[in-house]
């Protein structure tokens, strides 16, 4: 801030042109490259319920040439953009938004370091008086393009209130919480009354979309690439689904090949049902150990795995039924090396060999192991 400058145009005593052009790039060069960072002259609003920041320039109130003052408005659209991309991965890329959010938030996060090194070549320019507010609208032409691509999918994901759901139970992701932070206001309100440890864990409550999270955040991604009519948006909207889906299909690998759930905040399409234990089929013949102890969450099922998600929850726990008999076994790794790779379009004819694979291996595995270890078919020669 330098306050003799924005003093004079305040004052509006006749700052020339290029003085105020100078520190209009410099206001806008800031404001592109911190997060929530209010300029000299473009400062920011946010939305009073999604909290999404909102530029606001008045040329007016700091006495701004109007040429000057008309090119700062046609990059209103650019700063806006930036500071909700930067808004949005500031708070996705937090713990309770998954590891799948992380990892959509780390792959824009890499498209804001390549614009903040453009920043940094823009700054030089202006230190060297070779800037102007028009060269800053060439040079920022193409990164321009890539934040308004970047922004309509964090403003979709950000919004996708509809269905909200209560982070203290990750493992229960289908639990339906109220539609609206007005509501969860008035809840909060008529549980005003109550002791202060309900209070404070009230307080502790977190409405996170269910948009934003696991499964169905890759198929929001999904949708945004199959209805972007143009090449480089499908094309970044690609890298961005490539990179989301990793810790996803980690996910989904450990559980084809292992039996095993490393789902820590509720993203998987397998849930698990914690208190239902292989030893309470002793006790009662009807338990639902089998049905009930792994079970779809389809909120959370990728759309190129629908059509594979019952071989898939079968496959799991075959291989978990062994693992918790005491036999370990696993896919050798030459023949699972494409689920650990990321999901895109081109592949998913392999992607379903490989469950297929999968499915056929834990099978057999299972088959050998109540023959040979179990003896089953003497167990049922004996009944006989």
């Amino acid at each position: 801030h330098d306050g003799y400058i924005v003093d004079k145009f305040f004052a509006g005593d006749g700052a020339s042109i290029h003085v105020q052009e100078f520190y209009l790039c410099h206001d806008i060069l800031r404001v592109l490259s911190c997060h929530n960072f209010d300029g000299d002259f473009i400062e920011f609003t946010h939305d009073a319920v999604y909290g999404f920041p909102k530029v606001v320039f008045n040329a007016e109130k700091h006495a701004i040439l109007p040429l000057l003052a008309s090119a700062v408005r046609a990059l209103q659209p650019l700063l806006e953009h930036t500071a909700q991309v930067r808004h949005f991965v500031c708070i996705h890329s937090s713990t309770e938004y998954g590891v799948v959010s992380q990892a959509l938030c780390a792959e824009i996060g890499k498209h804001l370091k390549d614009f903040d090194v453009l920043l940094a070549q823009l700054e030089t320019r202006l230190n060297t008086q070779e800037l102007t507010l028009q060269n800053i609208r060439f040079y920022l032409q193409r990164a321009s393009r890539t934040m308004s691509a970047l922004q309509h999918i964090c403003h979709d994901v950000h919004m996708n209130k509809q269905k909200k759901m209560h982070l203290a139970s990750p493992s229960a992701s289908s639990a339906m919480m109220s539609s609206s932070w007005s509501s969860y206001k008035l809840q909060q309100q008529q549980h005003r009354n109550m002791d202060m440890d309900m209070a404070m864990a009230m307080e502790d409550m977190r409405m996170i979309p269910l948009g934003c999270r696991g499964g169905a955040l890759l198929n929001m991604l999904q949708k945004h690439i199959d209805t972007s009519g143009e090449k480089h948006v499908r094309f970044l909207y690609t890298k961005l689904l490539k990179a989301a889906s990793v810790p996803y299909f980690q996910m989904l690998s450990n559980w084809v090949y292992r039996g095993i759930i490393t789902d820590i905040y509720g993203e998987f399409m397998i849930q698990e049902q914690t208190h239902l234990k292989k030893e309470d089929v002793a006790q009662e013949y009807n338990n639902q150990y089998w049905t009930g102890r792994y079970s779809l969450n389809r909120l959370q099922i990728p759309c190129c795995l629908y059509e594979y998600q019952d071989m898939i929850v079968t496959t799991g726990k075959y291989l978990n039924v062994m693992r918790e008999s005491g036999c370990f076994v696993e896919l050798k790794t030459s023949n699972k090396t494409l689920l650990l790779h990321t999901y895109s379009a081109s592949n998913s004819r392999e992607l379903g060999a490989c469950i297929h694979a999968a499915y056929n291996f834990a099978s057999q595995a299972l088959l050998e192991m109540l023959m040979n270890r179990e003896r089953i078919a003497t167990r049922f020669e004996s009944i006989g």
